[in-house]
C-alpha cells in the first residue's frame, strides 16, 4: 500500500485520465487517453504498448511513465509478475540503472485484457507492487 506522501507525490503527475490512490494507479477512459485509444484503434494491451510512449505519455509530459504489456520482456527485472502488464513511474522499465521507483501491475491479466476492460468499464486499476 502506498503511503499518503507517496500518493501525493504520484498525484503530481495526475491527469484527467490518470490518478493514484493508496492501492495503486487508475486509468480512466476519457480525455487524451480516450482520444489516443480511438485514434490508433487500440483494442488490446499489445496494441497499446506499441504506441503509448510516443502517442500518449510523452505528449502528456509523462516521460517518467513506462508500460510493458508482457513483462517477460523485462526479465530479469519482471518484479516476479510474469506475463502481467505493468506500469512503471519515475524510472524506465527494463533499464537496470533507471528502474522505476513505483511499479503497478494489472492483477486480472489472466482473465481479461486491461485495455478491453478499460474501454468497456470506463476505468481500470493497476495495483501497487510493494
Amino acid at each position: 500500500m502506498l503511503s499518503p506522501n507517496e500518493v501525493n507525490y504520484l498525484n503530481s503527475f495526475k491527469r484527467e485520465w490518470l490518478e493514484f490512490d493508496q492501492l495503486g494507479l487508475i486509468l480512466k477512459y476519457k480525455g487524451r487517453l480516450k482520444e489516443f485509444i480511438e485514434s490508433f484503434s487500440i483494442n488490446s494491451e499489445f496494441e497499446f504498448e506499441k504506441e503509448v510512449r510516443d502517442g500518449l505519455f510523452i505528449p502528456s509530459s509523462l516521460d517518467i511513465v513506462s508500460y510493458c504489456c508482457d513483462n517477460n520482456n523485462l526479465y530479469p527485472y519482471h518484479y516476479g509478475l510474469t506475463s502481467s502488464p505493468i506500469i512503471g513511474v519515475d524510472g524506465i522499465l527494463g533499464i537496470p540503472d533507471m528502474l522505476p521507483k513505483f511499479v503497478f501491475w494489472y492483477s486480472d491479466y489472466a482473465l481479461r485484457d486491461s485495455i478491453k476492460f478499460l474501454r468497456e468499464n470506463g476505468s481500470v486499476r493497476y495495483d501497487y507492487v510493494d
